[in-house]
Parts: structure tokens; C-alpha cells; sequence
């Protein structure tokens, strides 16, 4: 029966369940836990009668990063780092990391460890309130790499928890790639005094915006340039 009016009597073993919600709000994430008191009282008792109850906020994040912007032969060697965070206030139970490119096989040397720690942890685990996991591997670039498109290498982890959603992040490494053509106007002369004009095309046929670009030509001193 719902209490329409306050206050009431409450017979012997009787008792009075309320239940009400609360939507967490910006304020709440902030503060990283939500706190509430409730008290009954009654004439017949010395003092108010008091409980409490903390929700603590649950949280995961995730970065990876490279050690390169940018690859341009085969053979060099991106190495990943991934960091998975427990910024939360709790305990996270079962965590996991996953990496779509060791699911392939892709991925050399692939070794997580608790921050600060040197053995190798065997996924689930448990992370502690502002623990961290650190993830390091390797890839090595591939003939395919080098074709445009794609014209890019992309890597991207995973983490979650029990307690927590999945979250993910991703890097994106691209190929850097300079072509140059070189045209004559002729290809043939035979009277000095003839001119030949040239036309040199540099061009980035790679997807990473390159930089410094100089062109030269053994001819140039000789050549209104």
C-alpha cells in the first residue's frame, strides 16, 4: 500500500519500503561516486535512526600509440604501445585487451604487463583503483603495405571488463611515397643552337603528407631553371 501522507504508525514488525532512483549526472561522474543517507524517526524513539549507501563510478580507458608517423619500405618495423587505465573508484574484475592484428597473427612480441611489474599477465585479470596495463608489440611492414590503396597500416586494441563496457582506440600509420618523372621535349637533336625542354613531375603517390620536398638535376647549372 503506498504512503500518501507523512507521518504514519507502524505496528509491531511492520515495515516501510521506499524506493526512489537517482540519474547520474555530470556532477556525479566529476565527484567519481554518488552518496546518500536516508533516517526514520518516531516519537517513541531517542534519536533518528540513520543508513548510508556509496555507488562508486566504474571506469576503463584504453590508448595505443606508434612509434612511427609514417612508414616508407618494406621491412621497417612500427612498434605499438597500448595502456589500459582503471580510472574509476572500484576494483575492475575480468579484464581483457585484444588486439585485431594478433588475431591475424600480424603483431611480433605481443607482452602485456601491470605498470611497474615484469611478469607477463595471462588475460582475465583484476586492476586495481588507478592501476594501469601496459601492452608493447611490433609490426613488420609487408610488400602489400606499400600499396595505394590502402596505403596504410591500422591497428586497433580493445578493453573491458565485468564491470565496465568495452572500450577501444586506434592508430593509423600511412605510407610515404614520392614519385618523379622526368619528359624531354625532344629525343632527338642535331644543329647547336637546338633547345630541349624538360619537365620534371614530382608527385606523392603515398597517403602521408610529405615534407621538405627538394627536387635536383645534374643539369641544373647549365639550365634556366
Amino acid at each position: 500500500q503506498e504512503i500518501e501522507q507523512w507521518p504514519v504508525e507502524l505496528g509491531v514488525g511492520k515495515s516501510i519500503v521506499c524506493e526512489a532512483t537517482h540519474t547520474i549526472t555530470e556532477a556525479d561522474i566529476a565527484a567519481g561516486q554518488v552518496f546518500n543517507q536516508a533516517c526514520a524517526d518516531a516519537d517513541e524513539v531517542a534519536k533518528e535512526v540513520c543508513d548510508e549507501e556509496t555507488v562508486k563510478k566504474s571506469a576503463l580507458t584504453l590508448i595505443k600509440t606508434a612509434d612511427r608517423e609514417y612508414y616508407s619500405a618494406v621491412g621497417q618495423v612500427i612498434g605499438y604501445e597500448v595502456i589500459a587505465t582503471n580510472a574509476g573508484e572500484i576494483s575492475l574484475t575480468g579484464v581483457d585487451i585484444t588486439d585485431d592484428l594478433t588475431a591475424v597473427g600480424d603483431l611480433d612480441d605481443w607482452s602485456c604487463k601491470l605498470e611497474g611489474q615484469g611478469a607477463d599477465l595471462v588475460f582475465p585479470v583484476e586492476l586495481g583503483v588507478g592501476a594501469k596495463i601496459v601492452c608493447t608489440a611490433s609490426y613488420t611492414i609487408l610488400a602489400g603495405d606499400m600499396d595505394v590503396p590502402p596505403g596504410k597500416v591500422l591497428n586497433a586494441a580493445c578493453a573491458d571488463s565485468v564491470e565496465t563496457p568495452e572500450v577501444c582506440d586506434d592508430v593509423e600509420t600511412p605510407v610515404a611515397k614520392l614519385d618523379s618523372e622526368k619528359e624531354a621535349s625532344t629525343d632527338q637533336y642535331v644543329t647547336a643552337g637546338e633547345k630541349i625542354t624538360y619537365t620534371i613531375t614530382a608527385k606523392n603517390t603515398g597517403v602521408a603528407d610529405l615534407t621538405q620536398v627538394d627536387i635536383s638535376d645534374e643539369l641544373l647549372d647549365g639550365l634556366p631553371w
